[in-house]
């Protein structure tokens, strides 16, 4: 099968969030099994065509006109612009060697610009704008409206769509008009080669583990709250906090008032912060971890989460987005409420000083993600949402031919 995606943050040129993994995951996996794999992405240090990892590699840097530039980064014209590049890159790819699906995301309307290309057109989708600020407790700009709009339109042309978790499909359907029983849910996948358990346990202080950007939406404030709770309990404990500062309009530095809340309580020095690192360290920081925690208000289905549980770390969550449907409560983590501290920390705390029960967490959390989100077992759910799309596709154009 010829398969393209389009990826703005695709790995390692770019380092990116949920898309980019996911992708960079998928991509790779398609290509061992013996298809054809194009990948539209953002160029930062480099523009061309290359292969990387079986994959056919084309970064590309759209020039935005001045006057564009002028409503700033990010913005709805900048999004239109990329998609629009985008699709002229991919229309470049058709011409050559012939396309059977294309795949782009629904967040910033990456594939607004494909509807006049002849290829089936899969949306796979992962956290829409207006989710983003809903969970956020935000409204839309006129700016974000626009986007909204243009993630709307752009889900509404496809042929048919992916969605990692129920509880997400349930949420963009309604918001974007698409009958639920169109979506498809295929979830995401990690590599259990790459995020294994220890060989040998080494000791070390009970440690908690945070992989995530430092953003209010992730539960991070929250987390800063349990910390001393924690502590209180088992004052030995060490967290590791892993990711880039978010900086919110009026409110400053996540990080800094993180690190503000920790200093009054006396808890700042059993937190270490640390920048995003390369994937090979991240193996290693999950592997010296006790418990991984995921306080976040709301997410799709993250990987952070399927990271964890393949290194078999027991992770405690928020009961919010596709989690619940990653975690079974008491099998391979706990689940609490988000945004409450008082919980988080209780489920952290009775973690820790059950280390029989997180040993059984452990293989179960390993097994969970054998069974379910290996990136061969998610490859096959994917081609045959392929070949749907691709045959729906084909009888839509015998449709509008006869």
């Amino acid at each position: 099968m010829r398969i393209c995606f389009l990826c703005q943050e695709y790995p390692p040129e770019v380092r990116g969030g949920g898309i980019g993994t996911y992708t960079h995951t998928l991509a790779r996996a398609l290509a061992r099994g013996g298809h054809r794999v194009h990948v539209v992405a953002r160029g930062v240090e480099t523009v061309g065509t290359r292969e990387e990892e079986g994959v056919m590699v084309h970064r590309i840097r759209p020039a935005l006109p001045a006057p564009l530039r002028a409503l700033g980064p990010k913005s709805f014209a900048e999004a239109c612009w990329v998609a629009r590049a985008a699709a002229t890159k991919v229309a470049e790819i058709l011409d050559q060697e012939g396309l059977d699906v294309v795949q782009s995301p629904e967040h910033g309307a990456e594939g607004l610009s494909l509807s006049r290309i002849p290829a089936a057109h899969v949306v796979r989708f992962h956290t829409p704008l207006f989710l983003v600020n809903e969970a956020s407790g935000r409204h839309l700009s006129w700016g974000g409206r626009i986007v909204h709009l243009m993630e709307c339109v752009s889900a509404r042309r496809a042929t048919l769509w992916t969605c990692a978790s129920r509880a997400l499909a349930e949420r963009v359907t309604r918001a974007f008009g698409i009958p639920l029983g169109r979506v498809r849910i295929v979830p995401n996948a990690t590599d259990p080669d790459l995020f294994r358990p220890a060989a040998a346990w080494e000791p070390r202080p009970p440690t908690v583990l945070h992989v995530g950007k430092l953003a209010p939406l992730k539960g991070v404030l929250v987390l800063a709250e349990a910390i001393p709770l924690v502590l209180r309990c088992v004052p030995e404990a060490r967290f590791v906090l892993v990711g880039s500062d978010h900086v919110v309009p009026g409110q400053g530095s996540t990080k800094a008032r993180m690190g503000e809340s920790l200093r009054r309580a006396g808890a700042l020095e059993a937190v270490t912060f640390l920048d995003p690192v390369p994937r090979s360290d991240l193996v290693r920081l999950y592997q010296g971890a006790d418990v991984c925690v995921l306080p976040t208000f709301w997410d799709n289905f993250p990987n952070t989460c399927l990271e964890a549980l393949s290194c078999g770390v027991p992770v405690v969550a928020s009961a919010a987005g596709g989690l619940p449907e990653i975690v079974t409560h008491g099998r391979e983590g706990l689940l609490v409420p988000p945004g409450d501290p008082a919980r988080l920390a209780e489920a952290i705390t009775t973690l820790l000083l059950d280390p029989g029960r997180r040993a059984e967490m452990a293989r179960a959390a390993r097994e969970r993600v054998l069974q379910a989100y290996t990136p061969e077992r998610v490859v096959t759910l994917t081609l045959q949402v392929y070949a749907e799309a691709i045959e729906r596709f084909r009888a839509g154009r015998r449709r509008r031919a006869a």
